[in-house]
């Protein structure tokens, strides 16, 4: 018979055995016998506080936590993150997300008398690092043609993240209304306003300001996309950096997690199989990998075409487009079209143009489809007149610009005029 007694030499053998590599039965037993022992709390605080338990014990214990981790948080160094320099070396633009992905607290003061005050968010798809530092984001570029058109100075303020999903655009609009901007312009990504598999990305941005949605709007789905840490590191991470661990720490405990758990490691450079159909790391990645049904398509040499695995993962999100009136994407448009309506902010929205080759992929192409269409049916129905959309940009523009996938550019063209043009139409139609 088996023996699975912590002291037993069977049991530390099946202990220092990979999750992967031991049997199923093996594992629910040690589960099962694991959690018999663990789940006996009270014993081992009765002797850690040598004595018996009572609630005001463990309010001693959390107190006395709480003061030491608050002295050692003080001790400790303050990080310093700082912005993208590349990006953001200039008196009149400001980017909003520091390099660990929080989103910064401080006002900012430009220099000079105040202009025309611009608040852009957006993904991955305004930022092209394969140009030259001047020319590499579009919000910048947009905004000097808007200054030249509208012959005022622009100060802007940039919310920009990778992989920015839907539910950042509302957080980071929270905090841009409240800096006042005279205009928002707000990128529509079709691969993420309407997927419901991927909602978060990172929880670095909520977990920093979760306290931007508490109202008496936006508590129901406040409660359903926070959670208890997020509102403990809002409101005492701030005070407390020991609590606010920089990427580098996070991304340390993540590996040190993966080796604990028997996570297989990055397969950056492993070769597709029918196992195995996208071939980098990431939730969405593996969720994908167990669900999609392109496994019998033709797949290129990736030496001639190394984008078309990324083509490929982009096309998949956007097949599965959720656009009903129930998905998570439209009751979040419909929040922030409430909140823009009462705000009387002239705001801009575009969806970020996509590469020609999308029409190739007839199930992306419908989904993209959908998605046009939902943001269409939103515009129609939108609360007050200060919004104006843009959902499709003139073939003209599209024809300037180049992409290296289905969303990213490596030439914006004539993209910002274009935008720029369509903010001051807006502008004008405030006055």
């Amino acid at each position: 018979m088996a023996c699975y007694h912590p002291h037993d030499v069977c049991f530390k053998r099946l202990l220092c055995r990979r999750p992967d590599t031991a049997s199923l039965p093996h594992l629910l037993l040690l589960t099962i016998r694991y959690w018999e022992q663990a789940l006996k709390l009270e014993k081992f605080i009765e002797r850690l506080l040598r004595g018996p338990v009572s609630w005001l014990a463990l309010i001693r214990v959390l107190a006395w936590g709480l003061i030491v981790t608050v002295v050692i948080g003080q001790i400790l160094p303050e990080p310093v993150y700082r912005n993208s320099k590349a990006l953001f070396d200039r008196p009149d633009s400001v980017s909003m997300l520091l390099d660990n992905d929080q989103l910064e607290h401080k006002s900012v003061k430009f220099e000079g008398e105040k202009k025309l005050r611009l608040a852009w968010i957006g993904g991955s798809s305004v930022t092209n690092m394969f140009a030259k530092p001047g020319d590499r984001f579009l919000p910048i570029k947009t905004a000097d043609r808007l200054a030249e058109i509208r012959n005022v100075e622009v100060n802007g303020y940039y919310y920009t993240q990778q992989a920015q999903r839907f539910i950042d655009v509302y957080t980071l609009l929270l905090d841009a209304l409240q800096r006042n901007p005279d205009v928002i312009v707000i990128t529509l990504n079709p691969f993420w306003i309407y997927s419901n598999h991927a909602i978060f990305r990172s929880l670095t941005v909520i977990e920093n300001r979760s306290d931007l949605w508490f109202s008496t709007a936006d508590w129901p789905l406040w409660l359903a996309v926070t959670s208890p840490s997020s509102h403990f590191l809002t409101h005492v991470g701030g005070s407390v950096p020991l609590f606010m661990p920089p990427r580098k720490f996070r991304r340390g405990v993540t590996t040190g997690q993966n080796w604990l758990f028997g996570k297989p490691s990055s397969q950056a450079n492993a070769e597709i199989t029918g196992e195995n159909f996208y071939n980098f790391d990431g939730p969405l990645a593996f969720w994908l990998n167990q669900t999609t049904t392109r496994f019998d398509g033709p797949r290129p040499n990736q030496e001639h075409d190394p984008m078309w695995g990324r083509r490929q993962f982009q096309a998949d999100i956007l097949e599965r487009a959720n656009t009903s009136a129930n998905s998570f994407g439209a009751v979040t448009f419909r929040k922030i079209d409430k909140l823009l309506a009462n705000s009387g902010v002239p705001v801009l929205f575009y969806i970020a143009p996509l590469s020609p080759l999308i029409e190739e992929d007839i199930p992306a192409a419908r989904g993209y489809e959908r998605v046009a269409n939902a943001v269409v049916a939103q515009e129609k129905n939108k609360g007050a007149n200060n919004m104006r959309f843009v959902t499709q940009i003139p073939q003209p523009v599209l024809d300037t610009l180049h992409h290296y996938d289905l969303i990213h550019v490596s030439d914006y063209g004539d993209l910002g005029q274009y935008l720029a043009e369509q903010i001051d139409t807006l502008l004008r139609a405030q006055q």
